[in-house]
């Protein structure tokens, strides 16, 4: 997992949380890589019965991460490709 994104456990609740503070938690390409995993993780995981996803330092989450999109490579998120707005948006097949 990567820094941008913090996986915790309680029981069978896992909580997610956006980790850039900084930037009020928007999303970049590669924090939408990191929850696209922790979200696969999560849906792996047959004892893990929710998700809960929350933002670090006040803010939920500004959306994303403007100054990123000048930058293709740092920002690339598309509708085909991985990240929670790509393929399978932020669906668990199997819950």
């Amino acid at each position: 997992m990567s820094d941008e994104v913090r996986v915790e456990r309680s029981g069978p609740v896992t909580t997610v949380i956006l980790n850039r503070p900084h930037a009020r938690n928007a999303v970049n390409g590669p924090t939408a890589a990191a929850l696209f995993a922790a979200f696969e993780q999560f849906d792996r995981d047959d004892t893990a019965s929710v998700a809960v996803l929350c933002g670090e330092g006040g803010t939920f989450c500004a959306g994303a991460d403007l100054k990123a999109f000048g930058t293709p490579e740092a920002n690339a998120v598309h509708r085909t490709g991985p990240g929670p707005m790509g393929r399978r948006g932020w669906c668990c097949p199997s819950r």
